[in-house]
């Protein structure tokens, strides 16, 4: 039944990209913005949200709780930062600004999270990093689509760079600032390291090509 029905492999496989084709997306300046730009803004979040609770605790004196529902904050704010990102690009044009905007969030927002020794400037960086960290993301996704000579396959290709490079930075970034911690006896060198990568998302929404947009 099975081989009267089915269809064939052969014919249902999608055609496959050469190495060369491969090579031909990822080196578009559009697509190595992009994919740095995700990078950066993850390793910051991961560094963050792993070590904050113990900085806090350490650092800041708030109990553990307090310490954790702070830090907890940043992907609750993102869930709604998320679903804006999904509609407001198309309801308010300037697609460059939804990277340039979080951008800047998140180099405001990561420093001022560990930087900040009052609640309030806590709190207030809490809430840029958790809207910068997650509002661009469908933009992310969408706008390789839209690129010139783009087919469902290379846009897998970057979809699947996004998430290797990415989750490569998320690995990293915690081990290298507890590393770090433990050689320089404080937090703060490996957050500011983790906190300059993030710079990247500004970087891409400033020199992505126009044509990109």
């Amino acid at each position: 039944v099975w081989g009267r029905t089915a269809n064939s492999p052969t014919e249902d496989a999608a055609p496959r990209l050469s190495f060369k084709e491969i090579y031909g997306v990822l080196n578009s300046r559009a697509i190595i913005l992009l994919v740095a730009a995700d990078a950066g803004v993850l390793i910051q979040y991961t560094a963050l949200t792993s070590w904050l609770p113990t900085f806090y605790n350490e650092a800041r004196g708030f109990s553990l709780p307090q310490a954790g529902f702070i830090t907890g904050l940043i992907p609750w704010i993102g869930v709604f930062a998320v679903l804006l990102g999904g509609f407001l690009p198309a309801k308010v044009g300037g697609k460059r600004l939804f990277f340039i905007i979080p951008g800047i969030m998140v180099a405001l927002g990561g420093p001022g999270s560990f930087l900040m020794n009052d609640l309030t400037g806590i709190h207030v960086a809490i809430v840029l990093l958790g809207i910068g960290s997650w509002l661009y993301v469908p933009l992310l996704l969408s706008l390789p689509m839209e690129f010139p000579e783009m087919t469902p396959e290379k846009v897998a290709t970057v979809w699947g760079t996004f998430v290797t490079i990415g989750g490569i930075g998320m690995f990293v970034s915690p081990l290298l600032v507890g590393t770090l911690r433990d050689i320089s006896g404080d937090f703060y060198l490996g957050f500011i390291v983790c906190s300059v990568a993030a710079w990247s998302l500004l970087a891409a929404g400033i020199w992505i090509p126009k044509r990109n947009f």
